[in-house]
């Protein structure tokens, strides 16, 4: 996690309450540090904090003199390019302008509102990273796939968008799987089937069919030109919670509940389906534990799958490769497009990166102030959004782990939360009945 020194002698004690208020709000942990005299104790105390920043802003006022001198020390003790000054006036009733440029070039811009020209401050901040990186916004809800008049609005567990972009498929508490246009909203059709809760959805690759599975034991396949239904893969002794289809569309597959009790052996919870035939091409027995979330790895064959821990599949043969119980609980789950990434969530308000090949977790992403139920990664793999019981959506990069942006708007918990093919939508399906839609940053290739 970054952190930032903010170092100061004159300036007004609210602005540094202010500045750190805000430094926590964008997922920095910052410091401060008080010039007084600038005696040897304070510059042992002030080359120590120095050592530790990554980010060092020196606030000072024109009147401070004695600035000066703690600019020179920081440029003795610190990296020149980490240090940064915070030129600051007295404006009254509207607002503390400021300026700021690398040490020890002051500048002199004046803003009439410096808290609503977070770009400024960002990009002087990080200089060289993306454009959007440094300090998040906070956007609300712009829209809504709401469900028909007629009917009543009951919570949303799912969704995914059509490999085109131009359908967006969900499932809840109102049985069957509704399909909209993603641009306009319009309802384009309801897919009727399920006599219970739909808790898991999934597209074909090539956009051809739409599975879906939930509270009663049954995968089922629609034609999506026409909403006829082709298939119902039955086996399951209990609630479907996830499907993923391989990258070539020919199988499929599904995941169910836990079944605590069971007089005639363990319930096969996964299971791998060929999609043209409706056969059952193999049951994952090795796992002990129902999946929550499952994902395919296709470059080197795997499924891998999260409930109680991380565990790895042969794809071809169904074998249970390795497991990974050190990561707890896993709710939720997304691999990278190049595969080298798994982003999980848990019980935890945080999301845990691993890397497939070092076999470990590298960065921890945390925010959230509740439990997150989804993640996933943008299609070029730059980005991660995640939501969850705080009802609030997050935007990180990946490679940094740095939150960028927080989307709010929901009124209930978020259950999952997906982009669009070309990554310029999130879209967000939650327990207050909606499936929201956000406009994403430009992430770049």
């Amino acid at each position: 996690m970054t952190r930032i020194l903010f170092v100061y002698a004159d300036a007004d004690e609210p602005l540094i309450d202010r500045l750190q208020t805000i430094a926590g709000g964008c997922g920095l942990k910052s410091g401060r540090l008080k010039i007084a005299g600038l005696d040897t104790r304070q510059q042992s105390e002030l080359r120590t904090m120095l050592e530790a920043a990554d980010r060092v802003i020196i606030v000072w006022s024109p009147d401070t003199v004695r600035m000066q001198s703690v600019i020179n020390l920081a440029e003795r003790a610190a990296n020149a390019n980490r240090l940064f000054s915070l030129k600051t006036k007295r404006l009254g009733k509207t607002g503390v302008p400021f300026g700021l440029g690398p040490a020890p070039t002051f500048a002199e811009t004046e803003i009439s509102d410096w808290a609503a020209d977070w770009g400024r401050f960002r990009d002087a901040l990080f200089p060289g990273e993306d454009a959007w990186s440094g300090v998040p916004d906070k956007v609300s809800l712009s829209r809504t796939l709401e469900p028909p008049p007629d009917e009543p609005s009951l919570g949303a567990t799912c969704l995914a968008v059509s490999p085109n972009g131009r359908i967006v498929a969900g499932g809840g508490w109102w049985k069957g799987i509704r399909m909209w246009d993603a641009n306009s909203g319009r309802l384009l059709q309801s897919l009727e089937g399920p006599e219970q809760a739909v808790r898991a959805v999934a597209f074909s690759p090539n956009g051809e069919f739409v599975a879906a599975g939930g509270d009663d034991h049954v995968v089922r396949l629609w034609r999506v030109r026409d909403g006829r239904p082709t298939d119902q893969l039955c086996g399951h002794e209990t609630a479907i919670r996830c499907l993923a289809f391989t990258a070539n569309g020919k199988k499929l597959i599904s995941g169910s509940e836990e079944k605590l009790v069971s007089l005639f052996g363990d319930e096969k919870t996964l299971r791998l389906w060929d999609v043209a035939d409706g056969t059952c091409l193999h049951d994952f027995s090795a796992y002990s534990t129902g999946p929550e979330k499952v994902a395919v790895l296709e470059k080197e064959n795997l499924l891998v799958c999260g409930g109680n821990g991380l565990c790895f599949f042969d794809l071809g043969t169904g074998e249970l490769l390795y497991s990974v119980e050190s990561v707890g609980s896993v709710f939720s789950l997304d691999v990278s497009n190049d595969g080298q990434m798994i982003a999980l969530t848990g019980y935890q308000p945080e999301v845990k990166l691993w890397d497939v090949r070092r076999n470990q977790i590298v960065r921890t992403l945390e925010g959230q102030s509740a439990k997150v139920n989804s993640v996933a990664f943008s299609p070029n793999g730059r980005a991660l959004v995640s939501g969850g019981d705080d009802k609030m959506l997050k935007l990180w990069l990946a490679r940094s782990g740095r939150l960028v942006r927080t989307f709010h708007g929901h009124q209930n918990t978020i259950e999952a939360a997906v982009f669009s093919p070309d990554g310029q939508i999130i879209f967000s399906a939650s327990r207050d009945g909606t499936i929201g839609i956000w406009d994403a940053p430009n992430l770049g290739e």
